[in-house]
């Protein structure tokens, strides 16, 4: 029988030397980036930041509870949704103010429907292929790359990822000048178990851990959530907004995180 200290030790070493091959692969991103291929990005960044100074965002994440969640309500507010959300934009009846996308293979997978989406796009800069040439080019984002994750306040010299697309949206929301972030449909816990941040083809009918049981379909690839990491990432991303007089809270119905101040969306719009 193996002890569990030594699936932790296992685990942790699986967890750097895939850390250690991203920022390897990352170098010749950078450097691209670096010699005029991210300058447009950089100038439709810079266009961008401040936008929403003192206003509320809003941080769609993509958990069960999404489906509880009145989302009719946010029709009028600036909004960021990401990965496959899009395939409820037409149940909510609005088309969110901002998309963003960063998993490799998300965007991998489904860089069609994407591409086609009607607003404004955030994509990472290492999918660029599948965008590069369309009518409906994203502005790119560069991935920072570090050993332990920081909170990028000016997302124009890269962004960090924590593990989660919502700590990148969170650093979005920043640079957007948002005095409020708020968070719906973060339910910080997953059935799926193994190495985090592991690729992993999915096996089961229905995804019981996203808000559609078609988000993730069976035989498509999707990476193990880690949740630690993303702890660590969400309380810097508070420390960062709260040294600015800014805050986050989470409107998540019934929501495992307790990084931020829960709040509700009766109270948001009383």
């Amino acid at each position: 029988m193996i002890s569990t200290d030594s699936m932790d030790r296992s685990w942790n070493l699986k967890r750097v030397s895939r850390g250690v091959l991203r920022r390897v692969v990352g170098i010749g991103h950078s450097a691209r980036w670096r010699l005029g291929g991210g300058r447009r990005s950089i100038r439709e960044l810079g266009n961008l930041h401040e936008r929403h100074r003192g206003e509320r965002v809003w941080i769609i994440c993509n958990g069960p509870s999404l489906a509880k969640t009145d989302m009719s309500m946010l029709s009028e507010e600036v909004t960021i949704s990401m990965n496959r959300a899009y395939l409820s934009w037409p149940d909510w009846g609005f088309t969110p103010s901002y998309y963003l996308a960063i998993n490799d293979l998300v965007l991998q997978q489904w860089h069609s429907d994407i591409a086609a989406l009607d607003t404004v796009k955030f994509v990472n800069w290492r999918a660029r292929r599948w965008f590069e040439n369309g009518e409906n080019t994203p502005i790119f984002l560069k991935l920072a790359y570090s050993f332990r994750d920081k909170f990028s306040r000016d997302i124009r010299r890269g962004i960090h990822s924590g593990g989660t697309v919502t700590f990148a949206a969170l650093q979005l929301a920043y640079f957007l000048g948002a005095a409020e972030a708020v968070i719906v449909g973060m339910d910080h816990r997953f059935a799926a178990v193994g190495v985090p941040n592991s690729k992993e083809r999915r096996n089961e009918e229905s995804d019981g851990d996203h808000f559609r049981p078609d988000y993730f379909p069976k035989g498509s690839l999707w990476e193990l959530p880690d949740l630690l990491r993303s702890e660590a990432a969400y309380r810097r991303a508070r420390e960062a907004f709260e040294g600015a007089g800014r805050t986050i809270t989470d409107a998540t119905i019934d929501g495992a995180c307790d990084v931020f101040p829960k709040v509700t969306l009766a109270e948001l719009f009383a």
